[in-house]
């Protein structure tokens, strides 16, 4: 066992590593509950990221009850993050789980061309607000966790 490992060892030539052109733009999700002490130290570790192609980090506020959104706001106003990075608070207001959130996150990601991103987005849970418009994801700046009856 020994021999195979020690010979297994020496005779591995693994190609060189070519660094590609461009990377695959990334989505980074945050899903945070509670999290107002925890979120700047996530949100400082990610601007010190340093991945060269487009970055997008949303910060998923699940209904907490306290700061969570408001310190990730201002978080993200006084952090350097890359260039290209584009960083936003999604504000849910009933808790949903983080299954729940991540999913309804991909319909506000889906909405919403990236010029047209607000900072801090908050979503509202109400069938009234999914009944008054015509497109399944409102693009001012509000989205239904309810389904239209």
């Amino acid at each position: 066992m020994n021999t195979f490992l020690t010979v297994s060892l020496l005779l591995d030539r693994r190609p060189e590593r070519k660094q590609p052109e461009a990377y695959p733009g990334v989505t980074v999700l945050i899903a945070a509950y509670q999290e107002e002490a925890a979120i700047v130290g996530t949100l400082e570790s990610i601007a010190r990221d340093s991945y060269p192609d487009p970055l997008e980090v949303l910060v998923l506020n699940d209904g907490s009850t306290d700061r969570t959104a408001d310190v990730a706001a201002d978080a993200i106003e006084r952090l350097a993050f890359p260039r290209d990075a584009q960083v936003r608070v999604v504000d849910f207001e009933v808790n949903r789980g983080k299954s729940a959130v991540s999913a309804l996150s991909r319909l506000v990601e889906l909405s919403f061309r990236p010029a047209e991103y607000p900072r801090r987005w908050r979503a509202q849970s109400s069938s009234a607000t999914a009944a008054k418009t015509s497109s399944p994801v409102p693009r001012s700046g509000t989205i239904s966790t309810e389904s239209p009856r």
